[in-house]
């Protein structure tokens, strides 16, 4: 679990802010305020319990209790006596003074999280559970701290309660999310995408390898940014959050405090219930809505899509899938997940030139080649030509009892190339450099086109990627090369790359 930029994030924001006393004291405040200024404050303290017992309304009393506890950082007591001062009647609290409160507040939480996050790291769940505990008191209804207690749980191979909390998870951040996504907002979204959804924001400051936010006044919405995880590459959206008109965060904090938006529970929870549709097929539901909202949420997945048209077609729900799809396209027409939703739908269905219609209206859109809904599009419609060659392929040797003619060979052949012609637009994008997967799709096209160069060419890029990424650790890597090899006939390099692959668990 990656919980350190929330780490550096909160430490950049910790305050310390004083706060106002009041104009009037009974002697027992007197003494106590006489004590603090020596630092007794075992003295000062014992005189504002004795006020509190006698005038439990002292607004007074409870801020200098609640200060005493703050400086000694026993913050579920400072945190009980500041509530004291808040609910006193016609207490004289300003709004200034209440901020003051909220900020540390915010301190405190922010020890108890930092303290529990930490005996996480170090494996000491039951420890990391108490921190937790008292985080939560401080800051109540905070996704990260039940995110956080998820990953414990996690630790402790304790799944029942990991689903328990996944599922807290879901209700306590939805309160932001389900509003967020109405707005056209999503995780993973850039500047440019998401002034293109929500509108342009009335402040933003953000700076790629920082991050930052965006401000949109009449939501009393901040939307959070990430730092870019590469140089070159633009800050994207990692969470978002709408401020109550009663709510006392102060201004520092709701800059610089990213609330970061997790789509793993969602994820989770709808893996859980489609593997358990298995047995139970009222399973789907729950599957089809934790799923769905994984693919409204979170733009950097492209996973999700086949798995939920897979479920419709199963639950012979495709009516009312492409009902959904059509209101969403109404809505937002240039959005591209409606239409790649319904090409993998219409796929399922194994309906591939409506397939093919409906990822060819994602090219149409105009979208950057840094896209991620413009390669998914780009590569569904190589895969989708590439079955229809198959189909066709299949159909005619059967048609021609494996003897095919040069007219049955083209009318494969055809699809095929189409195929090549978008795997190949695929390629030629940056992001996909080290793509060993899609180069060895385009090598299997060029055996059966009977491209014997390019063949060639393909199985060289594979070798030229071994060192990208994770590629020369992978099973699979190997395992593809060993085939390509077989294939242009060099079996001492077959042999090898085979053997590669069996050391490495494929």
């Amino acid at each position: 679990m990656n919980l350190s930029r929330s780490l550096l994030l909160l430490c950049a924001a910790t305050l310390y802010l004083a706060l106002s006393g009041f104009e009037c004291a009974s002697s027992e405040v007197t003494t106590a305020r006489v004590a603090l200024k020596s630092k007794d404050y075992k003295k000062a303290e014992e005189a504002l319990k004795k006020e509190v017992a006698a005038r439990p309304a002292n607004a007074e009393a409870w801020l200098l209790l609640g200060d005493i506890y703050n400086d000694q950082s026993r913050w579920v007591e400072m945190d009980e006596a500041y509530a004291k001062a808040e609910a006193a009647p016609n207490a004289s609290i300003s709004n200034a003074q209440r901020q003051d409160i909220a900020a540390r507040r915010f301190n405190g939480w922010l020890n108890k999280f930092n303290a529990g996050l930490k005996e996480y790291n170090n494996e000491r769940y039951a420890q990391a559970l108490k921190e937790l505990d008292s985080a939560e008191m401080l800051r109540k209804d905070y996704p990260e701290n039940i995110f956080l207690r998820a990953q414990v749980y996690l630790g402790l191979k304790d799944e029942a309660m990991v689903a328990k909390t996944y599922q807290q998870y879901t209700q306590v951040a939805g309160r932001d999310v389900d509003p967020g996504l109405e707005m056209g907002l999503a995780l993973g979204l850039d500047r440019r995408q998401l002034e293109s959804r929500a509108g342009k924001p009335d402040a933003i400051s953000v700076v790629d390898s920082v991050g930052g936010f965006a401000f949109y006044k009449a939501k009393n919405l901040y939307v959070y940014f990430a730092p870019a995880a590469k140089a070159g590459e633009a800050s994207a959206v990692e969470g978002w959050k709408f401020y109550g008109s009663d709510d006392k965060t102060p201004e520092v904090i709701r800059q610089q405090l990213g609330n970061t938006i997790r789509s793993s529970p969602w994820y989770s929870l709808g893996v859980q219930a489609y593997n358990a549709a298995d047995s139970d097929p009222r399973k789907f539901d729950d599957a089809l809505k934790y799923l769905r909202a994984v693919e409204q949420l979170d733009a950097t997945r492209d996973d999700i899509g086949e798995i939920i048209a897979e479920i419709y077609v199963v639950t012979k729900r495709t009516d009312e899938a492409m009902r959904a799809l059509d209101e969403q396209i109404r809505r937002d027409p240039k959005n591209p997940r409606p239409y790649i939703n319904y090409g993998n739908l219409y796929n399922e269905q194994k309906q591939y030139d409506k397939a093919i219609e409906q990822f060819s209206k994602v090219l149409a859109i105009d979208l950057p080649s840094d896209d991620k809904a413009l390669q998914t599009a780009l590569f569904n419609l190589g895969a989708v030509y590439k079955n229809l060659g198959a189909r066709k392929q299949e159909e005619i040797r059967e048609a021609s009892k494996g003897k095919p003619t040069a007219d049955q060979i083209e009318q494969y052949r055809k699809p095929l190339r189409e195929s090549k012609k978008y795997f190949e637009q695929l390629k030629a994008i940056p992001a996909r450099r080290g793509d060993y997967q899609l180069l060895g799709e385009l090598a299997n096209l060029y055996d059966v086109l009977g491209e014997t160069d390019n063949l060639k060419s393909a199985v060289r890029e594979m070798e030229g990627v071994e060192n990208f990424g994770d590629n020369a650790r992978t099973a699979d890597y190997w395992r593809r090369l060993s085939r390509l090899y077989a294939i242009i006939g060099d079996s001492k390099k077959a042999e090898a790359a085979d053997k590669k692959a069996s050391e490495l668990g494929g």
